[in-house]
């Protein structure tokens, strides 16, 4: 997705992958699916507001985030880390899927935690 942040870190996907889970965790997101293996990692819905999880049903679309993340490797033994930062333009129940959602600008919460959290997987896998 046009606007993704995009870095290359030291480590496998599998491990990047791994550590972002725990990272994403720790600061009280809820992980809804993540595959070590495929290097694919989705957050479900995120209020930084209340630091809670919440379902798609939510209706504070402007501050409420969700992140996906796609490592590849790169050899000889380094990762491509794409994180996509979105959230819905609308709360129209009838639009399903990623048709609604958009890249966080810089100045929203959601990027804000990306580039955090970016910064920590830089330091723990140097290139």
């Amino acid at each position: 997705m046009s606007g993704a942040v995009v870095d290359t870190v030291g480590a496998s996907p599998g491990i990047v992958i791994g550590a972002l889970a725990s990272e994403l965790e720790t600061l009280g997101l809820r992980v809804r699916a993540v595959s070590r293996a495929e290097g694919y990692l989705e957050t479900a819905w995120f209020d930084p507001t209340t630091r809670r999880s919440v379902g798609p049903e939510h209706r504070r679309t402007g501050r409420v985030f969700r992140m996906r993340a796609y490592a590849d490797s790169v050899p000889p033994a380094r990762s491509e880390l794409v994180i996509e930062t979105v959230f819905r333009r609308t709360a129209d129940p009838s639009a399903t899927g990623r048709e609604e959602e958009i890249i966080a600008p810089p100045e929203h919460p959601g990027d804000s935690l990306t580039q955090r959290v970016l910064e920590n997987l830089r330091k723990r896998f140097p290139r």
